[in-house]
């Protein structure tokens, strides 16, 4: 249970990270899209998404199978006692 509780806490920083990122990529994005060019913007936009939103949303759902994971680990336990 130690573990899975180190990996969740370790996957939250690293999905706070990530949305940081996206979040300054997107203000980059659009700064370029008004100054330089629009499809500029834009590319820089699809690169953002999967290289920082797409593994935020996978960390997500990685912590959601951990979560079920020590939940059951807690109902192991409390049955063995």
């Amino acid at each position: 249970k130690v573990e899975l509780t180190e990996i969740r806490k370790e996957m939250t920083l690293a999905e706070i990270s990530h949305l940081i990122g996206f979040i300054f990529v997107t203000f980059f994005a659009v700064y370029k899209s008004f100054t330089h060019n629009l499809l500029f913007g834009l590319t820089i936009m699809i690169v953002n998404t999967f290289m920082n939103l797409y593994p935020s949303l996978l960390q997500q759902e990685n912590k959601r199978r951990i979560d079920k994971l020590i939940s059951r680990q807690i109902k192991t336990t409390a049955n063995s006692i």
